[in-house]
């Protein structure tokens, strides 16, 4: 790891005649910009751009005295939390990335259509699906099952637990089911049961690309399908079957 300052601050963002310029105000102290500009060989123009700069930056503050102004460094304190700031900012906005990956690939246009595929199994990957589900931070998820069949194959206190890993003051779930079966209640979610439908063994979830199909039997089986056209197409024959569902107010 280098230990030279001018090298460290350049990484860390400051353009090279910033870093110049900040290193030779701790060095000189409060100086006019003739100064400043021939102790770090910029020219006099360049080094009135560079210091607005950094006053921007918060990493230097310029003094009136009479006609003239001095400029003087801040102290490297605050150029540390300075870019510990920036830091937790870029941090913040890299989730925010990763969470518009689905609608990004999208725009990816004819460079590659096909849909990605993933397949996942047990409850270690249920969990690895919610935390997917976390991750993309959805509006919505739609989810269709066979409440009879629920019962029969799995932990109802082990997936409620899993469940604790996504935020649903942020995404809301509609929950469509068949059969007679009691439905576990979960916040944040609305429940509508169909009628005269056969019953079937699994689930499927649709959110944001995504489109999940879910086998409980035996052992969970997960298959998860990224796809805008897939999830847009699921996503409209959920929608006619809820629109025709009876809704239902699930008791504590």
């Amino acid at each position: 790891m280098s230990t030279d300052p001018h090298q460290t601050l350049v990484r860390l963002g400051l353009s090279e005649c910033e870093a110049t310029m900040y290193l030779t105000l701790l060095e000189y102290g409060i100086q006019p910009v003739q100064v400043l500009a021939r102790e770090s060989k910029i020219s006099r123009t360049a080094a009135y751009e560079v210091l607005e700069s950094l006053e921007k930056r918060g990493l230097v503050i310029k003094r009136t005295e009479g006609t003239k102004w001095n400029f003087v460094a801040e102290d490297p304190e605050k150029l540390e939390a300075y870019f510990t700031q920036r830091v937790t900012l870029f941090n913040t906005e890299l989730e925010s990335l990763k969470r518009m990956a689905p609608e990004l690939r999208v725009k990816q246009g004819t460079q590659d259509t096909r849909p990605r595929m993933r397949y996942l199994s047990g409850y270690e990957g249920l969990k690895k699906l919610f935390e997917d589900v976390e991750r993309v931070a959805p509006e919505e998820i739609l989810e269709f099952m066979d409440a009879d069949n629920l019962h029969a194959w799995i932990d109802i206190e082990r997936v409620r637990e899993i469940r604790k890993i996504v935020n649903y003051n942020r995404t809301k779930v509609k929950f469509l089911y068949r059969g007679n079966n009691f439905v576990p209640k979960f916040k944040h979610v609305t429940h509508r049961k169909a009628e005269n439908v056969e019953a079937f063994r699994g689930n499927f979830w649709i959110y944001a690309n995504r489109v999940v199909l879910l086998n409980y039997e035996q052992n969970f089986e997960i298959i998860v399908i990224d796809h805008h056209i897939f999830a847009e197409t699921m996503r409209v024959l959920f929608l006619m079957a809820w629109s025709n569902a009876k809704p239902v107010d699930i008791p504590e």
